[in-house]
């Protein structure tokens, strides 16, 4: 009952704001919010497609934005979140600072969303034109952030067990530190969790440190220093290792923007790994993700159209190669009517293969990607039903390849109402 509760109240507080007239906007002071409602119908199999279970389940949440102008040069921001108005997470918090006049060079310190690929930016419910998120930063694969594997074996053998995975015992040193969070949340967001695998990119993908950014009529630029990595964007520092990133759009024309994205830091948390790799002289801040991207957004009167590449390569310090996948991402939206849209979104990942010399599941290859090679098609119908909600419909196709008990069944039925102001 007391959920029900919050969550009409959420809904009332939203739709309020929505009214005219509600919405703070000054000079000074700018503050806006999206309340969003989703309800899942996963099918029976829980996989990593399905992070909240495989029962149906609703989940609402209520996003705040904040800005605040200090003087001329300096202003403040935060992004905060209440899921199911039960839980607090403050995405962003942190100042901007422009030293002079031009627009070119601007200094950003705190916890800032990354500049990396073309979603991040556009990843609310009141601006992405479908329910889910792409698989490149939902999807949860059989690495850990806790725990290594110590042979191909190990690694194999979990494949599609990214949602509770723990590595079988083919001379393991030591079981999973379930327990070694290392007090990395503070500000809190999608981190890795012990028992999980990690997302590439870690969904709502906030980092903390120090960005140099600026941007011209046709070009844009950034550049940070951050704490973790693109799949452990801890508050603190996990590791005592430093995540470099950097990103060059380009807007060569109206209606067309082209993206390039890079980032190296260290993934792995220091208090449940530093006891095994110093066992072969290494450091958690030494195990490196390194990521490369490119994207292009394409806008031709009703067609809005969007499609990302990614590289990402996982060291991993046990094992006698790198873990390389690589992704994408090829979405569109069309509006048929100023209040009816159609939408889709299909998006792969494709991992490297390596050497399976024990034939763990049996079917004679002995080469064989380290996770099961997953794609995704999900198609949506919007509805506006004025300037301030959306109505979203869609469908989620999720496919796992080469998997010995067959595709699991799930698939997801999903409906969402947004009010935002």
């Amino acid at each position: 009952m007391s959920k029900t509760i919050w969550t009409l109240g959420l809904a009332l507080i939203a739709m309020l704001a929505a009214v005219p007239g509600h919405g703070q906007w000054t000079s000074q002071f700018q503050f806006g919010g999206i309340y969003n409602s989703i309800y899942l119908s996963p099918q029976d199999t829980p996989t990593p497609f399905t992070p909240e279970g495989n029962d149906p389940s609703f989940i609402s949440t209520l996003t705040l934005l904040m800005n605040v102008s200090l003087d001329d040069q300096l202003s403040a921001f935060a992004t905060v979140e209440t899921l199911r108005g039960l839980s607090i997470s403050i995405y962003a918090m942190g100042i901007n600072w422009q030293p002079g006049p031009s627009p070119l060079l601007q200094l950003r310190a705190g916890k800032f969303m990354a500049p990396f690929g073309n979603f991040l930016e556009r990843r609310y419910a009141s601006t992405n034109p479908l329910i889910g998120l792409p698989i490149l930063y939902d999807y949860l694969h059989d690495l850990s952030a806790f725990d290594v594997p110590e042979n191909n074996a190990e690694l194999l053998l979990i494949r599609g067990k990214g949602l509770s995975l723990q590595y079988p015992d083919l001379g393991h040193s030591s079981a999973q530190t379930a327990q070694a969070t290392g007090g990395e949340r503070i500000l809190s967001g999608h981190l890795p969790k012990p028992g999980r695998g990690m997302r590439i990119l870690s969904r709502e993908l906030y980092l903390t440190g120090l960005e140099l950014f600026g941007w011209a009529k046709h070009w844009r630029y950034a550049v940070a220093v951050t704490n973790g990595a693109l799949s452990n964007p801890a508050d603190r520092n996990p590791n005592g290792g430093v995540n470099l990133m950097g990103r060059f759009v380009l807007l060569p024309t109206t209606g067309l923007v082209l993206g390039v994205s890079v980032a190296r830091g260290a993934y792995l948390n220091k208090s449940a790994v530093a006891e095994k790799l110093a066992a072969i002289g290494k450091k958690a801040r030494d195990v490196k993700q390194i990521s490369a991207g490119a994207d292009v957004m394409f806008s031709y009167r009703h067609l809005d159209a969007w499609a990302e590449y990614l590289w990402n390569r996982y060291q991993s310090p046990f094992l006698p190669q790198n873990l390389d996948l690589q992704g994408w991402s090829i979405e569109a939206k069309y509006k048929f009517s100023a209040r009816v849209y159609g939408a889709a979104r299909f998006n792969a990942l494709r991992f490297g293969r390596i050497a399976d010399t024990l034939d763990v599941d049996g079917d004679g290859q002995l080469m064989e990607p380290w996770d099961f090679n997953v794609s995704q098609l999900e198609v949506a119908l919007g509805l506006r039903l004025n300037r301030n909600s959306y109505l979203k419909l869609s469908h989620q196709f999720n496919r796992s390849f080469n998997v010995p008990q067959g595709d699991p069944a799930d698939d997801i039925n999903a409906f969402q109402i947004v009010v935002f102001f």
